[in-house]
């Protein structure tokens, strides 16, 4: 994972004209720890997000932290509180992602690979369009209250 991650670090620091080249020490060690419960193109986004928000020429943990911390707070499947609509949760053990945010960015990046086609996201994701869209109605839903 951490050689995809590097990867993908030099690629898109290329690709946008960035000077970012590298992973600090902490970034690496949490991002080995950290499960990825998505797909390779959840890590590669997340890798180009850090591209275009990093300053220097070092990809700090914070700047990771906040990167995973940066997303939608419900899915709007289940009653959530407001102790619930947390995005992440930091332990001594690492970073550790809750089931229903994982569940929303996945679905999310597999609309935007699919260019918004819904069908398309809902055959890579392995499920029925209607889940898809019944899932972006009720965080619609849960935004609206």
């Amino acid at each position: 994972m951490l050689a995809l991650a590097k990867h993908f670090l030099a690629t898109y620091a290329q690709q946008e004209q960035r000077a970012v080249s590298s992973f600090d020490g902490d970034c690496l060690h949490e991002m080995s720890r950290y499960p990825w419960p998505g797909n390779v193109r959840q890590l590669e986004n997340l890798i180009h997000r850090l591209v275009l928000q990093t300053q220097g020429s070092q990809v700090a943990f914070e700047h990771l932290k906040h990167a995973i911390l940066d997303s939608d707070l419900s899915d709007g499947t289940t009653a959530v509180s407001s102790r619930d609509m947390q995005p992440s949760r930091f332990d001594e053990g690492g970073l550790v992602e809750p089931l229903w945010l994982t569940e929303k960015r996945a679905i999310e990046e597999a609309i935007d690979a699919c260019d918004g086609n819904i069908n398309k996201a809902a055959g890579l994701l392995e499920v029925a369009p209607s889940t898809i869209y019944r899932k972006i109605q009720s965080w619609k839903s849960v935004s609206d209250s």
